[in-house]
């Protein structure tokens, strides 16, 4: 999708933590950017607020995708559990965001396989 592969290219500044005045301006002209380089790949016009908004329902869904799957692998009951199939647009936002679909490991954790 042209959308992720415009978000990779930025996803040091859209994904920055950081907040404040010094983070939204540099945050807006990236969008802006995405804007332009979008309108000029597919020829279609689509605002920045558009294309932001879709790229967080993206993310979204693909994080909610991750979440079933790690509540599915930890149920009880004998069953084998249900996965949600990945496709190419979930994979490319695993790359962007990383951490936060996976979580973090516990190396504490009495059940953790070492």
């Amino acid at each position: 999708m042209m959308l992720i592969s415009l978000v990779i290219k930025n996803k040091d500044v859209i994904e920055s933590k950081t907040s404040g005045t010094g983070t939204w301006i540099p945050k807006s002209s990236v969008w802006q950017s995405i804007e332009q380089e979008f309108q000029a790949l597919t020829g279609c016009h689509r605002e920045a607020k558009t294309l932001r908004d879709k790229y967080f329902n993206l993310k979204k869904k693909t994080k909610s995708k991750f979440a079933t799957n790690k509540r599915n692998i930890i149920k009880t009951g004998g069953d084998s559990c249900q996965l949600q199939t990945f496709d190419l647009i979930d994979t490319q936002l695993q790359e962007i965001v990383g951490p936060q679909l996976e979580g973090l490991t516990n190396n504490y954790d009495d059940d953790s396989s070492d």
